[in-house]
């Protein structure tokens, strides 16, 4: 396929989803393995843009039981890890996706697989944090961070740090999520972080912009947020652009300049209407200080 751009072939791919499926498929009865598991492993990042399609609980079952076919335990246990997220972030199984994470956890740490083993305890957070079990998400976030520094996967201990802070805030511990954030902002410029720098640094910012506003410390939120439009990421991620303008609309609300905040605030929920699979909270929170602002 003459596919030109990645817009293209993401286009294809959900076009033709039902197509290559079925091929991957014929492919797993067929016991070719590696092809199996090469198709999955070049879908795993596209798979972030879709997470709702269920297809992938299906995807990364295949790959799974392909990669332990070929015994080759890296390719087993990286392929489990993707199936625990599949089956925790697109299945609803969380149950699943958690024993499927901890089973990855102990292969990668019976072979000394760091890398592996951070992200295991990541996916195990994700299935206990979706199933609305946060301080037990929290938990495995800490644990991830020793195989995550060990692995020198510098990305992922920034990123292991964002996460905790994030389970921090959605827990009403405000200052701890800042501090925590604080914290992943020095190992961000102290890190040989990848290109992947300036992604970080948006969701920083941003979750930090809102925290403070959370706090009641306005003027902080406004400089943090002005640092976040700064940023590309910022601006052209949905679900970042969305609590961006959450982060606004509070502290603007909160200096009393209630015109600007029912603009951002209602920006809010206009991009929530738009992702109708995102979490409905930031649209919760901004109706419900829209509805206190009054006009």
């Amino acid at each position: 396929m003459p596919l030109a751009t990645a817009d293209e072939a993401a286009h294809w791919l959900r076009s033709e989803a039902a197509n290559w499926l079925g091929a991957l498929r014929i492919a797993a009865g067929a016991d070719e393995h590696r092809r199996v598991v090469e198709t999955a492993e070049a879908l795993h990042w596209f798979s972030d843009t879709s997470i709702a399609w269920r297809g992938w609980y299906e995807v990364y079952g295949l790959s799974r039981a392909s990669a332990a076919a070929l015994g080759d335990r890296r390719l087993e246990v990286t392929h489990l890890n993707y199936y625990a997220w599949a089956a925790s972030a697109c299945a609803r199984r969380y149950d699943e996706g958690l024993a499927a994470a901890l089973a990855a956890r102990d292969i990668a740490a019976a072979d000394g697989d760091l890398k592996e083993e951070a992200w295991a305890l990541q996916y195990a957070a994700d299935a206990v944090h979706l199933d609305g079990r946060p301080w037990e998400a929290l938990e495995f976030l800490r644990q991830a961070l020793r195989p995550a520094d060990l692995a020198d996967d510098h990305d992922g201990y920034v990123h292991l740090l964002v996460r905790m802070g994030n389970v921090q805030d959605i827990q009403g511990r405000h200052e701890e999520a800042l501090a925590t954030y604080g914290k992943a902002l020095r190992e961000l410029t102290e890190r040989p972080v990848s290109a992947h720098q300036e992604a970080a640094l948006a969701r920083i910012l941003v979750y930090s912009a809102h925290a403070l506003g959370l706090l009641g410390r306005h003027e902080e939120a406004l400089e943090q947020a002005q640092e976040a439009l700064a940023t590309t990421t910022a601006r052209e991620t949905p679900a970042l652009t969305c609590r961006l303008h959450l982060a606004r609309g509070l502290a603007l609300a909160g200096l009393g300049n209630h015109r600007a905040a029912r603009a951002e605030l209602t920006r809010v929920v206009e991009l929530t209407e738009e992702m109708p699979l995102h979490s409905r909270a930031f649209s919760d929170e901004a109706t419900k200080v829209l509805a206190s602002l009054g006009g």
